[in-house]
């Protein structure tokens, strides 16, 4: 996957329609992935007027070349927040995107198998708080110039 995760602040419409953009893929392209009769489907999902069904988001995650699990955050997030929150409070620890899961393997190959209390007696959220700050800016600029570009 290329720098798809530089849209995560974005709606899901518009990262769709930009992920769609960069990889050169049309609505009637998308819309014979997804199964739909008529790509109008798919314009009204860019324009927000239709919400992505829960049952789409995995083909269309590997459609824009994002993360699965990232993509079926985004849509339960976007179509039920209420479902969203009781299924982060469940099962929050399983719902772990690929670069997560690259930040728990480092971790745990740094501690070359210990157990270590990091939040609590090291207090690494200290340390790492100021760097998530400016990730979390830096992200957030990159989605607003993707809302704002103008190339092809």
């Amino acid at each position: 996957m290329d720098n798809a995760d530089r849209y995560s602040a974005l709606p899901l419409k518009d990262l769709i329609k930009i992920r769609l953009k960069d990889l050169g893929i049309t609505n009637i392209q998308m819309q014979k992935v997804l199964g739909y009769q008529r790509p109008n489907v798919i314009a009204m999902i860019k324009k927000g007027g239709m919400r992505l069904p829960e049952a789409k988001a995995i083909i269309t995650a590997d459609l824009l070349q994002v993360d699965r699990t990232f993509l079926m955050n985004k849509v339960i997030a976007e179509n039920n927040p209420e479902l969203w929150e009781a299924l982060s409070m469940v099962m929050g620890d399983k719902l772990v995107t690929t670069n997560e899961l690259a930040l728990i393997q480092f971790v745990r190959e740094g501690l070359n198998g210990h157990d270590a209390d990091l939040m609590g007696a090291y207090e690494i959220g200290k340390t790492i708080a100021p760097a998530l700050a400016d990730v979390l800016k830096r992200e957030a600029a990159l989605a607003a110039a993707a809302l704002v570009r103008t190339d092809s």
